[in-house]
């Protein structure tokens, strides 16, 4: 067995998954997976009937005991914290293997900056999370998905039938009943 396939076995599964299109786009799925492509993780989240982690302190604090827990344990499973309110759905993580560390981040703002409202605004933050000293960076692959929620889309006259409505020759009435994904477009 050659050392790279070695070095590949021994890195995270769920840092194979983060670089695994085929994880890209699930049709339901916890929101971590969604937004991360990771099918196993673990979520520590406030109890039922406790206060949310809103202060920094307190988030730094338990980030740092995930970290600490993950390094001590040798466990390769990514942890994450549920911080702020339930709703807002933010999470900090941390995953690690031999020699990698990967930390999982999220922000919650009020209003998005101008230049972030555009592709080129959101590579840059990545390109410069990424932390890369390879100069120029290697290509980077982006997919997209589109989701349209359509209410009462039999009213309207369409140019053409939309896709996945026909069920045994004939529209299904349950699909009025409920929202339809039926626009998904994967580019590179």
């Amino acid at each position: 067995m050659g050392k790279d396939k070695l070095e590949e076995d021994s890195f995270p599964l769920a840092m194979q998954d983060l670089l695994c299109m085929n994880n890209d786009f699930p049709p339901r799925a916890h929101c971590l997976v969604r937004w991360y492509g990771i099918r196993e993780f673990v979520v520590i989240t406030p109890g039922t009937n406790c206060e949310a982690i809103i202060s920094e302190s307190k988030c730094n604090l338990l980030h740092s005991s995930v970290s600490i827990a993950l390094a001590n344990s040798g466990c390769q499973v990514p942890m994450f914290v549920q911080i702020q309110q339930k709703w807002r759905r933010v999470y900090a993580g941390e995953c690690q293997g031999p020699g990698v560390r990967t930390d999982f981040e999220m922000v919650h703002l009020r209003k998005v900056p101008s230049q972030y409202n555009h592709l080129s605004g959101l590579l840059d933050i990545f390109k410069a999370k990424i932390g890369c000293n390879l100069s120029p960076l290697p290509p980077i692959n982006i997919a997209i998905r589109f989701t349209y929620i359509l209410q009462d889309w039999q009213q309207h006259a369409w140019p053409q039938q939309p896709p996945g409505t026909r069920y045994m020759g004939g529209f299904r009435n349950t699909l009025s009943e409920r929202p339809t994904q039926w626009a998904c477009l994967k580019t590179s």
